[in-house]
């Protein structure tokens, strides 16, 4: 969990930059917060910044629909050398073959599983970390560096059918709600906020964290349906658009904030 605390004196109010996660205004060491997701303000609460929190407001944060939107995946494949007729999960993060936390080994085993029972041949893309390629039976496993540029990791999305986050413990992922921004269907553990991002069912659907089992499941019910991947993708996309923009965030953050120093001005001036 990340947070930006910032001092205060009672004639002057410093306002933070929000960190991707949580924001802190501490105002004469009382503090306004603000939080992307209800699971992260339940997880304040119980902490000791309760007993100091004079607001708390919960504003998820945004994407760049400008970057992040639906594309044209036959256009995007070709631009990435990804065949047009071959099914692709995807999934990206910060090394997420190294790090514990995104749980590789489930998408791993997920995807085998998913190419086995439909009997195709599957790419899982891994998108955020090198590492030579690896084959299991029907599924190719590539390894795709960090992309610095957002246009870059949008077509990754764009070229893919189902998303997968595996996450054993996450907040509000970003990379989750780039996915949907983009159309596509998203298959992740229900851990944080994510429950928050994703309507189960309808935009996506949620499993138990390391549940390889249930991944796959739902894996290869989006990849061999068209129709209900393609409407799912479609709900996911509207979705986005309509709660998490991130032009939306900033109003919301710059209202907030406003309405903060109003507060703290009339305070001033009373008797």
């Amino acid at each position: 969990m990340g947070m930006t605390l910032k001092k205060a004196h009672q004639t002057s109010l410093v306002l933070p930059v929000t960190s991707l996660l949580i924001g802190i205004v501490v105002i004469l060491y009382l503090f306004y917060v603000t939080t992307p997701s209800r699971w992260l303000m339940e997880m304040v609460e119980q902490s000791m910044l309760m007993h100091g929190m004079i607001e708390s407001r919960i504003i998820p944060n945004g994407v760049n629909l400008s970057v992040f939107h639906p594309g044209n995946k036959p256009f995007v494949r070709g631009k990435l050398a990804i065949q047009i007729d071959i099914l692709v999960l995807l999934t990206s993060g910060k090394t997420p073959l190294s790090n514990c936390w995104k749980d590789f080994k489930t998408m791993q085993s997920a995807a085998a599983r998913s190419a086995q029972r439909l009997r195709k041949k599957l790419i899982f893309i891994v998108l955020g970390e090198a590492a030579p390629p690896v084959k299991i039976d029907q599924t190719e496993i590539r390894f795709i560096p960090f992309q610095t540029e957002a246009a870059r990791m949008a077509q990754y999305y764009q070229s893919a059918d189902v998303y997968l986050h595996a996450a054993r413990a996450d907040t509000f992922p970003t990379t989750v709600l780039e996915a949907m921004a983009c159309g596509i269907p998203v298959v992740a553990t229900d851990v944080g906020g994510i429950s928050e991002q994703i309507e189960d069912g309808q935009t996506g659907f949620l499993t138990a964290p390391q549940n390889a089992e249930d991944m796959a499941r739902y894996s290869v019910l989006l990849l061999k349906n068209d129709n209900l991947r393609n409407q799912m993708g479609f709900r996911a996309a509207h979705s986005v658009r309509s709660r998490f923009d991130r032009e939306r965030q900033a109003n919301d953050l710059l209202t907030w904030y406003a309405e903060i120093v109003e507060d703290r001005s009339r305070q001033k001036d009373a008797p």
